[in-house]
């Protein structure tokens, strides 16, 4: 048996210390085991790192958010500082949208984190879901930029500002380059450069309006688009399909392309009414498993029992 201890801050300090540290944006959670004294005063130095850290990157931790969950049987519950500061201890904790609480066990956490997950998917006992995935035909490439210039005017940046992105932008050649020989340079007109600091930021503010009069629910990480809705009706698959007519429409306006081959629908309910869908005038494939964010969404083991 061990006992283990959570923290979870609202900033997010990150020392690349030997431990077990977990972020998400600006959340992060730290964990250790403490069944000997020890563990217990290896917590203490990591937090002292965490504190020095945040002084020494000008940062501050929000102390009075900053609890202390206590893990196991018979947890000794030890007490800890960060810098002049007592932490407090909590039964229970929000991690990533799911519930931590000391009073459950390893079976209970696993159900409730299920459960989050389920809700995500849209899955219940009575709905039926249809969750279609899109894909941009090399989006980041696409970006217009006088269409992106026009946008960042709409959207309230001053004249200079905007001058300065399109500056920013304008003025790159690139060529092809295979084993020893190379084509001629040519003017870059389009698409943000990818592996920079304002690139994505700028590929944002050129999709945000993709949303505008959908329906359904629309989800967005950077170039993934999800798009879902319910199918039990007639009405509810005829709402999915305009928000999916709106979509194709905003990629034509905007000069963006779909690659429709990879384009895939996820079915999930019980008795599923098996409903087809279209982007343009091509129908898209069903798919059995999708990767979301990294996770691998598998239909049959979205249902319930």
């Amino acid at each position: 048996m061990y006992f283990e201890e959570q923290y979870h801050f609202i900033n997010n300090p990150d020392n690349g210390e030997d431990y077990n540290l977990n972020k998400f944006a600006d959340n992060m959670k730290q964990e250790r085991v403490v069944d000997t004294p020890e563990g217990c005063a290896a917590v203490q130095r990591d937090l002292d790192r965490l504190e020095k850290w945040a002084h020494r990157n000008f940062m501050k931790l929000n102390k009075e958010k900053c609890k202390v969950l206590h893990l196991g049987r018979n947890n000794p519950m030890p007490q800890y500082m960060l810098g002049a500061n007592q932490l407090e201890s909590s039964f229970v904790e929000k991690a990533l949208g799911a519930l931590v609480a000391t009073k459950l066990n390893i079976s209970q956490q696993r159900a409730l984190v299920a459960k989050q997950a389920s809700g995500i998917l849209g899955c219940n006992r009575s709905v039926n879901m249809d969750i279609v995935y899109l894909d941009f035909s090399k989006a980041f490439n696409m970006v217009s930029h006088s269409l992106l210039l026009e946008k960042l005017m709409g959207y309230g940046l001053d004249k200079w500002s905007v001058q300065w992105v399109g500056s920013w932008l304008t003025g790159r050649t690139r060529r092809v380059v295979v084993n020893s020989s190379f084509s001629n340079w040519q003017p870059v007109t389009g698409g943000v450069p990818q592996g920079s600091i304002l690139g994505p930021t700028m590929f944002n503010v050129f999709t945000s309006d993709r949303e505008d009069g959908i329906k359904c629910t629309l989800m967005k990480f950077a170039d993934a688009t999800k798009l879902s809705g319910e199918v039990d009706t007639s009405e509810g698959r005829a709402t999915l399909q305009e928000d999916l007519d709106r979509l194709e429409e905003w990629a034509n306006k905007n000069l963006m392309k779909f690659n429709k081959d990879k384009c895939k629908v996820l079915h999930l309910g019980k008795h599923h009414p098996g409903v087809q869908h279209r982007l343009g005038s091509t129908q898209l494939g069903s798919s059995s498993v999708e990767r979301d964010l990294g996770v691998l969404v598998d239909k049959q083991q979205a249902q319930y029992e």
